[in-house]
Order: C-alpha cells, then sequence, then structure tokens
C-alpha cells in the first residue's frame, strides 16, 4: 500500500478519485461543488492510500492557528479492516505534527463506533457533541500532538 499526500488545489482527477470512495463509502455522490469546497479549504491536506488505484482518503485543513480538522475520510468497502483507515490517520496526523500544528479536532456521527473506537484508539477524547440538522447527534473529539 501507498500512501501519498496530494497537493492543493485538488485536481478534477485527483477529485474524481477520491469521489469514487467517497460514494462507495458513504452510498451517495460528494456535491456537485466538492472539488471547489476542497480547494477553498484553508491549509487543505489530503492523504490517499491504495495499491492500484485510491483505496481510501483522508482530508483535512486548518481550523485555526495551531488546530487542524479533519473532515473528511472513508475506504472502500471491500479493503475495510485491512489498517488503510488506521494509517491514513497516522500519516495525516505525522503530517500535521510536522507542520507545527499542536491539536487534532473531528467529529463523527454517534452512531459510527468504529470511527469512534479508531479515534480513541489513536488517543482522541471526547470534548462535546451537538444535534446536526439532520436530527443525529455530532461527537466532538480532539487530540493533543
Amino acid at each position: 500500500m501507498h500512501i501519498t499526500e496530494l497537493s492543493a488545489p485538488i485536481s478534477e482527477a485527483q477529485a474524481a478519485q477520491v469521489a469514487l470512495v467517497f460514494e462507495s463509502a458513504f452510498g451517495h455522490r460528494p456535491a456537485s461543488q466538492f472539488v471547489d469546497r476542497l480547494n477553498e479549504k484553508q491549509k487543505l491536506l489530503v492523504v490517499v492510500a491504495g495499491r492500484d488505484s485510491v483505496d481510501g482518503f483522508k482530508i483535512g485543513y486548518e481550523r485555526f492557528r495551531g488546530v487542524f480538522f479533519s473532515w473528511l475520510g472513508g475506504v472502500m468497502p471491500g479493503c475495510r479492516r485491512q489498517g488503510i483507515a488506521r494509517a491514513l490517520l497516522r500519516e495525516q496526523h505525522r503530517i500535521c505534527s510536522d507542520l507545527g500544528y499542536r491539536e487534532i479536532q473531528t467529529e463523527t456521527y454517534a452512531d459510527s463506533n468504529r470511527m469512534i473506537l479508531l479515534n480513541l484508539r489513536e488517543g482522541f477524547e471526547i470534548y462535546g457533541t451537538h444535534l446536526a440538522q439532520d436530527g443525529r447527534l455530532r461527537v466532538h473529539l480532539r487530540k493533543s500532538l
């Protein structure tokens, strides 16, 4: 498995590869403005993993000075439980540490047990919740680097 950091701005072709994983992982296509939303993020960081194609991705951006927000991530269903998500998370955190970030923040739905457990096992702590617009509970997590 190869892990690659994509340079911003993200091209349409790179975004299409990430969108394919997104659709497979979440069961729907990302919004039509996906590339624009990616490229408008402050200090965007996109990390992808795979052998011959993109099997997983992790996307984040600077939220505040010294604080990085891990925004989106996904792994192709047929590639799950192979350590791809963990490897992407660790690579994202290594890069963020090298860039001088002090903290990583993320959110996930409360019913995303695998994501919550992965984050807790990797040193995150839960620091809050909120009710999303869709009525589902979102969990806020953070980790000091």
